[in-house]
């Protein structure tokens, strides 16, 4: 697989590019019509100066998380913002906003979340706050700083039976402070409980030996994933989470990052934790994250959103689901199909030039019986591609465009086809037939075939004239004549008579007109299906003695 991505957005904006303090609406206009330019950059920047309020420095950021939602430093620096003793927000404004950016998976967002919590709330709120974060982030490598506090916390609150219950859990979570948590282990099970404590410490042991191998393994995937000079867990993760997402260009190492992202999703799937023969919820948690996690990094690679989600989910679910849509699949298999199809619109939203993208999410929509919705997508992404066609100038570009052109449109006919039958999807067909000179035949074929599937007596006069109307701009295309012969033949022996006719136009076409290459493909084709031993003498007596009309005497 080839994905075309950028590591890093540029750390200068350009001149040209540039946005002066006045000029601050205008560009945040220009920067949300483009997702990847490079002026979000210099807003963001522009919403940290001095120079700036705090009711535009919110707007900034409140644009920036809608454009790239998930993404980590930019809900951090939003939600400090709204809480600074110059925020414009209630308390219960904050704490609905602070709730809401919990789906972003950030230990740093839940510590600012349970500081607001300690400040507005009692212990026992404090409580319940720290399992729900715990719950969401426990699991992450730099989680150890919430689960520090937790453990101070249940020492004081609820003695020393339940803060062995923690820490018996939290030694076998892989975390940078794993070696301190174990020695904490180790003084409190010799102080509590002596006469078990070597049994109870050899139990937990190989748990905790796995976790530090885990938490190894984790920092190297890391590192390749973003190199650093000094790579700390924290801060190589912390990079990986925070920086804006790359846009698609030209680069060589785009293959091998991608690689890594693959090889690393891979490694989480397989479970090295051993999580689900122990806590499925956690497993399940953890690879949402990571998830997450993916396409905030590269959001603008469709392939991310359909491919890093597939690979979780193939060896999960594959005996439940169909392996189709990998990404929605995933989150209707663990229950939640509002935020299935909230991805799939956010890869849309992202990547909406995306063929594969767009078909994952009208096959969402029509699944819930969304049919408008679905619809709409469709004629939206055929009014890009018919846009995109004409603008462009390279041959290669068009015909690839051209090709998905007419993807587009065969998949919108079996739409119609399948929700409000031929007369729909013959609709659509008419509507290909006027972009006929940039669509691949294979348009026309679809249409014969969905006449023919039909139980309407007329079925095949259709497909005849689907076939026909083909033939007013394919009639030098060798597949889609050998295409339109081969059904010719195949509905009745009536029609051989057709065939012939049309065998013999082509064929006149190709002696007046063909090398000897294509006038021996073309006299093998009629040689298979007529079985004329003397059809290639013939064809070549009107080649090559001088008969004008091109029909074999």
């Amino acid at each position: 697989m080839s994905l075309s991505i950028e590591v890093r957005l540029p750390t200068q904006v350009s001149q040209t590019n540039s946005c002066a303090l006045g000029n601050a609406d205008e560009s945040l206009q220009r920067a949300r019509l483009n997702p990847r330019h490079e002026l979000w950059q210099h807003l963001l920047h522009l919403a940290e100066s001095d120079g700036i309020t705090i009711a535009k420095s919110m707007e900034i950021y409140e644009a920036a998380i809608e454009c790239f939602p998930n993404t980590p430093s930019l809900q951090l620096a939003y939600l400090k913002k709204i809480t600074s003793k110059d925020s414009l927000k209630t308390e219960q404004q904050l704490e609905d906003l602070l709730k809401l950016s919990l789906k972003t998976p950030s230990v740093e967002i839940c510590a600012l979340y349970i500081s607001f919590i300690r400040n507005q709330r009692s212990v026992a709120s404090l409580m319940e706050t720290y399992k729900l974060v715990l719950d969401l982030v426990g699991h992450e490598a730099d989680s150890w700083t919430l689960w520090h506090q937790y453990i101070r916390l249940i020492e004081e609150v609820r003695g020393h039976i339940a803060l062995r219950e923690v820490l018996h859990e939290v030694v076998k979570i892989p975390m940078m402070n794993l070696p301190d948590l174990w020695e904490l282990l180790e003084v409190y099970e010799h102080q509590y409980h002596e006469s078990t404590a070597e049994e109870t410490l050899a139990g937990l042991l190989p748990l905790y030996t796995k976790a530090l191998r885990v938490h190894a393994e984790y920092l190297r995937h890391m590192h390749l994933l973003d190199p650093s000079p000094t790579p700390g867990p924290r801060q190589t993760a912390d990079k990986i989470n925070s920086i804006l997402p790359a846009s698609p260009l030209s680069s060589v190492s785009v293959g091998q990052l991608m690689r890594r992202w693959e090889a690393y999703l891979g490694w989480e799937e397989s479970d090295p934790l051993s999580l689900r023969e122990r806590n499925m919820a956690t497993y399940i948690n953890r690879l949402r994250n990571v998830y997450i996690k993916a396409v905030v990094r590269l959001r603008f690679c469709p392939e991310v959103w359909y491919i890093l989600s597939a690979i979780i989910y193939i060896r999960l679910y594959s005996h439940r689901l169909p392996q189709r849509y990998m990404a929605y699949k995933w989150w209707l298999s663990v229950g939640d199909a509002d935020e299935g199809l909230l991805q799939l619109k956010m890869g849309v939203k992202a990547n909406n030039d995306s063929l594969l993208l767009n078909a994952a999410l009208a096959e969402a929509l029509e699944l819930r019986d969304e049919q408008d919705q679905a619809r709409s997508l469709y004629q939206q992404l055929l009014s890009q591609l018919r846009t995109a066609l004409f603008s462009r100038r390279d041959l290669v570009s068009v015909g690839d465009i051209a090709k998905d052109f007419g993807l587009v449109y065969i998949m919108h006919m079996r739409f119609e086809m399948r929700n409000k039958g031929l007369t729909a999807a013959w609709s659509v067909f008419h509507q290909a037939m006027e972009d006929a000179p940039v669509i691949p035949w294979l348009v026309f074929e679809e249409a014969a075939k969905i006449a023919c599937s039909c139980t309407v007596r007329d079925r095949n006069d259709l497909a005849f004239i689907a076939f026909e109307a083909g033939m007013a701009h394919f009639a030098a295309d060798i597949d889609y004549v050998i295409c339109y012969l081969d059904w010719l033949i195949s509905i009745d022996d009536r029609m051989r008579e057709d065939a012939a006719q049309l065998w013999d136009r082509w064929s006149r076409y190709m002696y007046r007109t063909g090398d000897l290459d294509s006038i021996q493909e073309v006299e093998k084709q009629m040689a298979r299906i007529y079985g004329l031993a003397d059809l290639r003498l013939k064809g070549r007596q009107a080649y090559t003695k001088g008969n004008t009309s091109g029909t074999p005497r």
